[in-house]
């Protein structure tokens, strides 16, 4: 995730495969547990910290997808 991030910082290219691997919605979707690593969650934020910086519109797009994705894995709109 934070290579992803640096490529994109760096090259202003990979900012889909970066937005899947913050989201989870790239490949093997990892267990709730695994979402909820404190490990995980730092470097989410550390991530999303570093594309804010460089593009505050691009950092509004993930924060978008993280609440609506969190809504989804807690039933926030009625989905189980």
């Amino acid at each position: 995730m934070r290579l992803r991030a640096q490529l994109w910082l760096g090259s202003g290219h990979g900012f889909n495969a970066l937005s899947d691997a913050l989201l989870g919605t790239g490949g093997e979707i990892p267990s709730k547990q695994q979402r909820e690593s404190v490990e995980l969650r730092a470097t989410r934020a550390q991530c999303l910290l570093d594309v804010c910086a460089q593009d505050v519109g691009k950092g509004y797009q993930l924060l978008e997808g993280i609440e609506v994705s969190s809504l989804l894995d807690y039933g926030g709109l009625g989905y189980m």
